[in-house]
């Protein structure tokens, strides 16, 4: 057998010039698009914690890189961090060769949490610009991310007012007998010399006592400002209401797989070209419905950012070469054929009959009033204004789908100024659920409200009209609707009474924009929008779940558990747009070859 040999094997192999470390991580690795991303982060809002004393700090684009390359390789740990800038070359290279401990980390991280808002929008402007944010849809969900505390570190309000009695009688015991055994030791040592300390067990107890004091007039205080009392007043709140001594903003919510356990509100708003989340809080209140409008309030901000506003803000002023007020079309027909004569003086164009120039009817028509030629000014200005920043309402607005979660009034009247809701009564395709009770009829949840014409339209179709005329005891904030007809309506036994001849309806104002919401997803083109929202939505937090391994906060706070979730946000954004140019470069790959071939 012919002896194999090698290449060469040397653990310590030195080097006449130090090599860079750009040269071992290749120049198809991503992290070199991550840097040029990151280099256009404004870090100025960041604080760096120098005093003026002592050595200089670590520049905070160096620690923010090394927290968002850490977050977006699912590692979230500053020790681990701190591993790693020591031993992988990726997290070397950012660092610059330097290498800062896990506090440095975790202190800049925690300083700087207000600031993180900051950054994500940032994140979003960037991804922007590289075109790869579209307003036209944006989806809206919720995640529960598990708080970092756990259950066996909490107390219901019931047991603290047990705890507190039990532990108030343990301590007088306490104290009953160390001053037997005072009396004991006065004798033994005298009365000025001290021969004992305060009992250990006392100690602990009296520690335990304060911690459930402050922790109860805390949830009192909340409850307190949730009801509208004033101080001192007594606040109604269940024995079953739970506050954990670990993290005290975080908040028993129901999780994914069926269990409950402390964890914090995430809410993310993805636009649908390229999954980039535009939008993102999260609170310690498990309803997704109280987020909506916070949410739009967002939306609406980044759309005059991002120069998407309404007709009225971006409206297009023709100038007085299209259009005049003269009420006459012939003050206008010198100049146009003024214009058109002096545009056939070229070569081509003489004066002949058979070359001349006919006007058709986009410039100059044979009508004598302006009021025709209008409309079809108007389209061209309006074609010509379909830019990113231009057009009508219709074609700027951003249509934000939300589920079911977030249905409700209050919800559905935050819309307008460019931006349209679509949100669910109920699950999409499922019918409502059959009403309870002898002679019950459909509720006014199965019925659908046309706007525009004031009808309700029943399961079958038929529509209920408004008297013009309302009834005498039809109170003032409620509409009486009337079906004309309802002879051989195949719903007839599950609609009316019996023995009822026509189903009325009695709505609110609520109920009017329940039902027009319903309408409005009944509309073909607005349940084809619709149905994007759960990949669009879910998509990203798939990825950060799974992908970056973020299931739940590390922080303790609501005020750190937001930042951190808008910094794993930024970081999605980022690690985005890292991969879109990566995408766009296509010579990235051949790169490497090329440079081996051309030593200089």
């Amino acid at each position: 057998m012919i002896g194999i040999e090698y290449k060469p094997y040397i653990i310590d192999m030195g080097y006449l010039f130090p090599p860079s470390l750009a040269q071992f991580l290749g120049s198809g690795d991503e992290v070199h698009i991550f840097k040029e991303v990151t280099e256009h982060l404004d870090v100025g809002h960041l604080d760096s914690d120098f005093n003026g004393m002592g050595q200089r700090p670590y520049h905070p684009l160096m620690l923010l890189r090394l927290l968002m390359w850490g977050m977006a390789n699912g590692v979230v740990s500053t020790r681990k961090i701190e591993v790693f800038a020591h031993r992988d070359i990726s997290y070397i290279y950012l660092a610059g060769g330097q290498r800062p401990d896990y506090r440095s980390l975790a202190r800049f991280r925690r300083r700087n949490a207000k600031e993180i808002e900051k950054l994500f929008k940032q994140s979003v402007l960037l991804c922007a610009g590289l075109g790869m944010v579209n307003l036209g849809h944006i989806a809206l969900d919720g995640t529960k991310l598990k708080a970092n505390s756990s259950k066996h570190k909490a107390m219901s309000y019931g047991r603290m007012k047990q705890e507190e009695e039990r532990l108030g009688k343990e301590i007088a015991e306490l104290m009953r007998q160390a001053e037997a055994v005072d009396k004991e030791e006065d004798k033994t040592f005298g009365e000025e010399n001290n021969g004992y300390t305060l009992p250990e067990e006392l100690q602990r107890r009296e520690e335990r006592l304060e911690k459930i004091r402050q922790l109860r007039a805390e949830l009192e205080r909340e409850k307190r400002e949730e009801q509208g009392l004033k101080e001192g007043e007594t606040p109604l709140i269940k024995d079953k209401e739970q506050r954990s001594f670990a993290d005290k903003k975080a908040r028993i919510m129901l999780m994914k797989r069926g269990e409950f356990d402390y964890a914090y509100n995430a809410q993310a708003g993805t636009e649908e070209s390229h999954g980039i989340i535009v939008v993102a809080d999260l609170t310690n209140q498990a309803s997704d419905s109280v987020h909506l409008p916070e949410m739009v309030a967002q939306v609406r901000e980044l759309r005059k950012e991002l120069g998407f506003g309404t007709a009225e803000d971006k409206k297009t002023e023709m100038i007085p070469d299209s259009l005049t007020n003269e009420a006459s079309d012939s003050v206008h027909i010198p100049q146009m054929v003024a214009e058109v004569r002096e545009l056939g003086k070229e070569p081509a164009f003489g004066a002949d009959e058979d070359k001349k120039t006919e006007m058709g009817n986009e410039s100059l028509t044979t009508e004598t009033s302006n009021s025709v030629h209008l409309p079809e000014m108007v389209a061209q200005v309006r074609e010509l204004g379909k830019g990113p920043g231009l057009g009508t309402d219709e074609d700027n607005k951003t249509e934000m789908s939300a589920d079911s979660g977030y249905f409700s009034a209050a919800n559905i009247r935050t819309e307008g100024e460019g931006i349209e809701l679509l949100i669910a009564s109920g699950r999409e395709n499922k019918e409502t659920p059959k009403e309870s009770g002898e002679n019950r009829v459909y509720s006014v949840e199965r019925f659908c409200y046309n706007k525009n014409q004031d009808v309700w339209q029943c399961p079958d179709g038929r529509l209920l009209i408004r008297p013009t005329e309302s009834s005498n005891n039809e109170p003032s904030s409620s509409y009486h609707y009337i079906c004309g007809d309802c002879s051989g309506c195949r719903l007839r036994q599950y609609c009316l009474k019996p023995n009822g001849d026509k189903r009325a309806l009695v709505v609110n104002e609520d109920q009017l924009l329940h039902g027009e919401m319903r309408a409005r997803l009944k509309n073909p083109e607005k349940q084809a929008i619709y149905r994007k929202r759960k990949w669009v939505a879910e998509q990203p937090f798939g990825q950060i779940k799974e992908g970056m391994g973020f299931r739940g906060v590390t922080m303790r706070g609501e005020t750190y558990a937001r930042a951190q979730w808008l910094l794993v946000c930024a970081v999605q954004n980022v690690m985005k747009a890292v991969r879109f140019i990566a995408d766009s470069r296509p010579w990235m790959h051949w790169l490497d070859s090329l440079r081996e071939e051309c030593p200089c």
